[in-house]
């Protein structure tokens, strides 16, 4: 008899260490003190493919857990949510087009969680809860998946997308709040390093200076060869962002880029969609370099 209680105890509790995994596993278990305490960096709750993703956690910090089940409809990625995980109204909403969808969660004063939608490997999303619904406060080309992502009720930092000249790089780049409640990009930094190796052929010669100053001395002239991209003053992506009527590539705007010679020489020099080489002709900067991309 004491065999069998013995026995029974044992499958009891593993049944009880198996279903408390199984919750955790599928994100149901409440999640709630994790996210508050990691001080503004993002936690992956998980991700939304072919399959449902269910978290319960105090996202609008009323002192009861709601909800959140993230699901595909067609090609679509949808949310549901719950208040406190029994009673209220519940919201619905689409939240993503695509089919490679992650879900982070962060909370930017330790206090309410916000929830970020990560979408195409590229674009964030991300929506605080207030009120039974939810509110879309920023979206952006803030990749999750690389590390530097930080969340505060004020400002955002994050890995940005770069656009051309050196497409799908990523720089540490910060959005602040305005006076209008919105998370707008902050170009108050001089400089961007380039957080991602590439590899890009130069095609002709070019000067390359210094210093990003056009009264400096050029100091050499670069042969075609590979280079690597350093540092760009995004002055072509400033441009953009504030004059949607440009639509050359670059705008009108001049951009100081630093590369790096296969010889271990580093150098500025300004572009745009007409660059003059060293011989003085007058080319389109794609046929400069080849493929302006992060390629590695």
């Amino acid at each position: 008899m004491v065999g069998f209680r013995t026995k029974l105890y044992v499958m009891s509790l593993t049944l009880l260490c198996f279903s408390l995994f199984f919750l955790t596993a599928c994100g149901t278990s409440d999640q709630t003190a994790a996210i508050l305490s990691a001080e503004g960096k993002p936690i992956l709750l998980g991700a939304v493919q072919n399959k449902t993703l269910k978290i319960s956690m105090d996202a609008d910090n009323n002192g009861k857990a709601e909800v959140f089940t993230f699901y595909k409809k067609e090609e679509n990625v949808w949310i549901s949510i719950k208040p406190d995980g029994k009673s209220g109204q519940e919201f619905e909403a689409r939240i993503d087009e695509g089919d490679k969808t992650k879900i982070y969660a962060a909370s930017p004063d330790g206090k309410v969680i916000w929830l970020v939608v990560f979408e195409r490997g590229v674009y964030s999303s991300v929506y605080s809860y207030a009120e039974g619904k939810l509110n879309k406060i920023f979206g952006d080309s803030l990749d999750m998946e690389q590390t530097e992502a930080v969340f505060r009720t004020d400002e955002i930092c994050g890995a940005f997308a770069t656009v051309l000249p050196v497409q799908n790089n990523r720089i540490i780049f910060r959005w602040t709040l305005n006076e209008q409640g919105v998370f707008d990009r902050n170009y108050e930094d001089k400089f961007y390093e380039y957080l991602l190796d590439n590899s890009i052929r130069l095609n002709y010669d070019i000067i390359l200076y210094p210093e990003p100053d056009l009264d400096s001395s050029p100091t050499i002239i670069a042969h075609p060869q590979n280079v690597r991209f350093l540092k760009t003053d995004l002055a072509a992506q400033k441009n953009k962002y504030h004059d949607y009527s440009d639509h050359t590539l670059l705008g009108r705007a001049m951009t100081w880029m630093q590369i790096r010679l296969e010889d271990g020489t580093e150098g500025w020099f300004q572009i745009a969609d007409c660059f003059e080489t060293a011989d003085g002709e007058l080319l389109e900067f794609f046929l400069i370099f080849d493929c302006l991309s992060q390629s590695e």
